[in-house]
């Protein structure tokens, strides 16, 4: 077995970059009505749940904190965040509801940052060529065999999102992946 990858640890090869994002917060959105979802966030963040397969930024009315939104499902939206203040805003806000919740998943779910020019062929590799997102596109594909989400946030920039319990094992494809890269 692999030794575990401390959170510190990035990834590299030749125009490509792959590191843990620990500063990234998330939380589930889970919902029953999307329209009625969208109208109790929209006071909060000025936005309605984005639409499917896209992710959308946005920011916090109270703090200006900023934040993305990305589908997941019909019944689901990510919230990310770079702080867990604007996460505990919304299940305040949120606790009352009957047709909806927040389920904080930060420490569930690992984001690792890949970045640089060849990242379309390393996701090609790791799964498939359609699990390369435009910016503000949310994807979920089998890479390494195991499902991710993925994020594009820029031309050549993707957040990759996983449970917890797989990222050793991701990570370890990654780099055996870039070690056949040719140079």
């Amino acid at each position: 077995m692999a030794e575990p990858l401390a959170e510190s640890t990035a990834l590299a090869a030749r125009d490509i970059v792959v590191e843990r994002d620990a500063t990234v917060q998330i939380a589930a959105l889970r919902h029953f009505d999307a329209e009625t979802c969208s109208t109790r966030l929209r006071p909060l963040i000025g936005a309605a749940l984005p639409a499917p397969l896209q992710a959308l930024r946005a920011q916090f009315a109270d703090g200006g904190a900023e934040c993305i939104l990305l589908w997941r499902s019909p019944s689901e939206t990510w919230l990310l965040c770079a702080a867990a203040a604007p996460i505990d805003a919304l299940r305040k806000a949120w606790a009352d509801a009957a047709d909806a919740c927040v389920v904080v998943q930060t420490g569930g779910i690992v984001a690792l940052y890949l970045s640089g020019a060849r990242s379309a062929d390393l996701l090609a590799r790791l799964g498939a060529s359609t699990s390369n997102p435009r910016p503000m596109q949310a994807l979920t594909a089998r890479l390494a065999d195991v499902t991710v989400t993925l994020l594009g946030l820029q031309n050549d920039e993707v957040l990759l999102l996983l449970e917890r319990c797989y990222a050793d094992h991701v990570l370890g494809w990654i780099r055996e992946t870039l070690l056949d890269f040719p140079e």
